[in-house]
């Protein structure tokens, strides 16, 4: 055995160990940064999480759904005839007096109107819209002339002359007594303007 040989490789071996070492400890610090690393992601992820269950968690406050107008039954198509004029401008007045929020201006009432028209009285409606007599008018103002053309004063004085003449006859005093307040009513003869009484007339 080489004495000078021997001694070379015995020193040689702790300078090896001492580099593998290093490596090592080089490799450990590196694994430590890695999981300090991981361990931050780790924390921001769970932060992240929990943020989004809270806000799913926490339900968005529900807005209070608009008030909606009661239903109303629709008033019959009007055809022009003079008897049930009256009749369908007091239901088209009733339903815009049950839904103001349905018919907020006077175009969508007046529209309204019209899609409850037929026969003469939508001749007559569309006569008016072609003229431009309706553009910049009122439902107070349409109504009326809508009553000027199928329910003229002459309906009134009608009225008076049957009221005149109206008797009992067979029929019961109640209904008797609707028809004399409708006529009444009708000629405006309502109150201390009525020439006679319900009950007055029954007995001649």
């Amino acid at each position: 055995m080489d004495p000078a040989g021997s001694g070379a490789s015995s020193a040689s071996a702790p300078a090896h160990l001492t580099a593998q070492m290093d490596r090592m400890a080089q490799a450990l610090q590196q694994q430590e940064q890695d999981i300090s690393s991981l361990t931050q992601q780790v924390a921001q992820l769970t932060s992240l999480l929990l943020s989004q269950h809270g806000h799913a968690a926490t339900p968005a406050p529900i807005s209070a759904s608009p008030r909606r107008d009661p239903p109303i039954p629709e008033p019959d198509t009007f055809d022009g005839s003079v008897d049930k004029c009256q009749g369908f401008l007091l239901q088209c007045r009733r339903v815009f007096d049950q839904q103001p929020r349905t018919f907020r201006t006077d175009r969508e009432k007046i529209s309204y109107v019209i899609n409850r028209l037929q026969g003469k009285a939508l001749t007559w409606a569309e006569a008016t819209d072609t003229s431009g007599m309706i553009i910049g008018t009122t439902i107070h103002e349409f109504l009326e002339k809508l009553q000027t053309v199928f329910s003229p004063s002459s309906h009134q004085g009608q009225a008076a002359r049957e009221l005149m003449t109206i008797r009992q006859g067979a029929c019961r005093v109640l209904d008797y007594s609707i028809d004399f307040w409708v006529l009444a009513t009708e000629a405006g003869w309502e109150g201390p303007a009525c020439p006679v009484r319900p009950k007055e007339q029954a007995h001649h």
